[in-house]
């Protein structure tokens, strides 16, 4: 048992003088050697679920990639993939009014998305939703981008007329300017 005296600004213990500075750490050492038996269970808990989380994560695997650029795939075949790898699986069908421009390239039944996305991670055997494209949406599709594109042509050729409008109107200005300066330098020398 170790004996702590306070004597003039220095705590003594034992036989060795201590600084007083050092008081706070040994109240604090006493405290927590006094508190850890009480908050080891929760420590011991805490540790157990982040060992059993970092275990699950490990556990998860990717979704495939159903719908990419470079190797797209129609619903038949996406289907397939899923069954082989143990997901289970959703279809449906984009309705029309989700056509849009960036489907006009697709072909009909083409997976164009999946949910969860590609390559996020989940549980094995997961259930995936797989969205596919009709010819319906994709003719939609090609027509919106031709009436974008043509709206487009349409505003480049109103500007280029508007700028030409323009420099022809600047021309015809500067062209009236030494008229203006002949008609007054004669209208100085008539008086």
């Amino acid at each position: 048992m170790v004996v702590l005296v306070l004597m003039k600004g220095y705590l003594l213990m034992g036989e060795k003088k201590v600084p007083k500075r050092f008081k706070n750490i040994t109240t604090g050492i006493s405290l927590a050697a006094t508190i850890f038996p009480l908050i080891e269970p929760t420590i011991n808990l805490i540790h157990g679920q982040i060992n059993k989380i970092a275990e699950e994560k490990r556990q998860l695997v990717d979704v495939p990639e159903l719908y990419s650029k470079g190797f797209p795939l129609t619903v038949d075949q996406a289907s397939k993939l899923l069954n082989e790898l143990g997901f289970k699986y959703e279809i449906i069908q984009l309705p029309l009014i989700a056509a849009n421009t960036k489907y006009r390239n697709c072909f009909d039944h083409q997976v164009v998305e999946t949910h969860p996305k590609a390559k996020q991670k989940v549980k094995p055997g997961s259930n995936i939703l797989i969205k596919y494209i009709t010819q319906e949406v994709i003719d939609e599709s090609k027509r919106m981008f031709e009436s974008e594109s043509q709206q487009k042509e349409e505003q480049k050729t109103k500007a280029k007329q508007t700028i030409n409008g323009v420099i022809k109107a600047t021309k015809n200005g500067v062209q009236k300017i030494p008229n203006i300066f002949i008609k007054k330098s004669k209208e100085d020398t008539d008086e």
